[in-house]
């Protein structure tokens, strides 16, 4: 299973859907819940789907990384 983390990007549920026109199961989740979603899921991979916002803005959105 892969899951996308979507950022906001108009392509994540583009990606979604080539994937799973290949047999491979998706997820999608949101930054804010990646964590518990990641846990709950137990994905063997992650797309990071970006989004409208730069990455240099000060209120871009994040990832919490305190697995």
């Amino acid at each position: 299973m892969i899951l996308i983390v979507d950022f906001g990007s108009q392509t994540s549920h583009l990606l979604g859907r080539r994937l799973k026109k290949l047999g491979v199961e998706v997820e999608y989740s949101c930054p804010k819940e990646l964590l518990e979603t990641i846990k709950k899921t137990k994905p063997k991979g992650l797309i990071f789907s970006g989004g409208p916002a730069s990455v240099n803005d000060l209120n871009s959105p994040t990832v919490d990384l305190n697995f």
